[in-house]
């Protein structure tokens, strides 16, 4: 996934001393968790710790299926 949104633009990496953290942050607008397996929780602590750095755009990347729209199947990708 790095290599692909690295072509698009700048890449970054969050992480709080607490250990909560962003897997990739493009262009400084758009955050991407990346799970094996991810669910409901992940998006709602991936919401607050997307807000809280001023990013409004989040997507958690999960290998399984998740019937929601901040989720992205890993098979798309």
């Amino acid at each position: 996934m790095f290599l692909n949104l690295q072509q698009i633009g700048k890449i970054n990496y969050y992480q709080k001393k607490n250990g909560l953290e962003i897997d990739f942050i493009l262009n400084n607008s758009f955050a991407f968790e990346v799970k094996k397996t991810g669910d409901l929780i992940n998006i709602n602590k991936l919401n607050k710790l997307s807000n809280q750095v001023g990013i409004d755009e989040y997507y958690l990347v999960s290998g399984n299926f998740i019937d929601n729209e901040k989720a992205i199947p890993a098979t798309l990708i």
